[in-house]
């Protein structure tokens, strides 16, 4: 029985085999690509909208924040009662 281990493989693959394995879809692959690919693009995009980011969006999560805080202060209260 042959041993499929990589390590053990003395000789380079031949042309033909490395065709092959290319027609076949066995090709070297990143896993951190797409990874890096869409940190790229969520940096970007923060980038370009970052003033009206902070000027319509941090104004909004302040005021559901404290719609949050004033509910649990109501709720807070009631329980003392």
């Amino acid at each position: 029985m042959a041993d499929t281990d990589p390590e053990s493989k003395t000789e380079e693959p031949t042309g033909k085999r490395v065709e092959q394995a290319r027609s076949q879809g066995d090709v070297p692959k990143t896993m951190d690509l797409p990874q890096w690919a869409t940190l790229s693009a969520v940096s970007g995009v923060v980038l370009q909208m970052g003033g009206w980011l902070t000027r319509n969006l941090v104004p909004a999560s302040g005021a559901v924040g404290l719609l949050v805080i004033g509910a649990g202060v109501l709720l807070w209260e009631r329980r003392r009662r």
